[in-house]
């Protein structure tokens, strides 16, 4: 069986090739009451669709990855799943 993806809350780069590199904090959930809370890196193409990378994203440098993260804390708030 799958998993779905609720995406909490999300912050976004554009890159200069057109693409979005985006940190999102997410649910996993597995069904039947099992879940994940996590955060993941994703990248999107110059439409919004997602691009698939083995699951992972293509981050370009550790500034990038440490700037999205000091963006996404500035968004904190109280999550109950």
């Amino acid at each position: 069986m799958g998993c779905r993806v609720q995406v909490l809350r999300e912050s976004k780069m554009k890159l200069n090739d057109g693409e979005t590199l985006c940190l999102q904090q997410v649910f996993y959930d597995h069904g039947e009451g099992a879940g994940d809370l996590a955060f993941r890196f994703i990248r999107r193409d110059a439409k919004g669709h997602m691009k698939a990378q083995r699951g992972q994203a293509a981050i370009p440098d550790l500034k990038m990855a440490g700037q999205l993260i000091e963006e996404l804390n500035k968004t904190a708030m109280k999550i109950s799943i």
